[in-house]
């Protein structure tokens, strides 16, 4: 959301994201990322039938609220 902020830019955060994985890095922590563009993928999209299909197929409660 960094983008759609006044005064914040992308590369604040990816000053940000740089802090923090150099942060577990050194606490010798594995560190996961994932990137996803979403601004066009839920146009036109029935969430209902996403989320019951999703749940169909065993996806996690925890990410289907993310999304």
């Amino acid at each position: 959301q960094f983008g759609f902020k006044s005064h914040h830019s992308t590369d604040m955060c990816v000053y940000a994201l740089k802090e923090i994985v150099r942060y577990y890095l050194s606490k010798s922590t594995p560190v996961f990322a994932c990137f996803m563009d979403a601004s066009k993928a839920f146009d036109k999209l029935n969430y209902f039938t996403l989320f019951e299909k999703l749940l169909k197929r065993k996806m996690p409660v925890l990410i289907i609220r993310i999304l």
